[in-house]
């Protein structure tokens, strides 16, 4: 009897190891999906911030430059919500990409969604409407990422970047 279970043993550790391999492909998969999506919403930001003037560093406000910015704000969050849902993801949380997002953009595109002021550039209509709206939703979007970082200096949103990417090893 004892002959029988020491022949057990390689069996057992071949069934251990296959299923620790299975597991760990899981894993390989989920946090490549992970960093596909933070790598899209790095740029996606990158493409909201073209939309800053450099010599004034401000957004320019323009109906066209602030329907991409929004636009393109809703389409990642769409993006995040087709590629993880509600889901936990490797414990990254829809929550901390829309707050990756939201702490890659420029600082005047935060201030211009925190404000929700449509300038005389825009003309009454549709558009306008349109604009505000999605204003509108951009800021409930952020609105834990504003409340937690909304009053915060450069200096200071930039430490809380760094330390983001240190959590989320970016």
């Amino acid at each position: 009897m004892i002959c029988n279970e020491a022949s057990n043993i390689p069996e057992l550790l071949a069934i251990f190891i296959s299923f620790l391999a299975i597991v760990m492909a899981y894993f390989a998969v989920r946090y490549q999906v992970l960093s596909l999506c933070q790598s899209q919403i790095s740029d996606k930001a990158k493409d909201c911030n073209k939309n800053i003037d450099n010599a004034t560093q401000r957004i320019i406000e323009t109906p066209q430059n602030i329907s991409h910015v929004v636009s393109t704000i809703i389409t990642t969050e769409q993006l995040i919500d087709r590629i993880i849902g509600k889901r936990v993801y490797l414990f990254i949380t829809k929550a901390s990409l829309i707050e990756q997002l939201y702490l890659q953009l420029h600082t005047s595109i935060i201030e211009y969604i925190k404000k929700n002021t449509i300038t005389e550039t825009f003309k009454e209509g549709q558009v306008k409407y349109h604009i505000g709206l999605q204003l509108d939703y951009c800021k409930r979007l952020f609105e834990k990422a504003i409340q937690k970082y909304g009053n915060a200096t450069p200096k200071e949103i930039n430490d809380k970047i760094e330390e983001y990417k240190r959590k989320t090893k970016i």
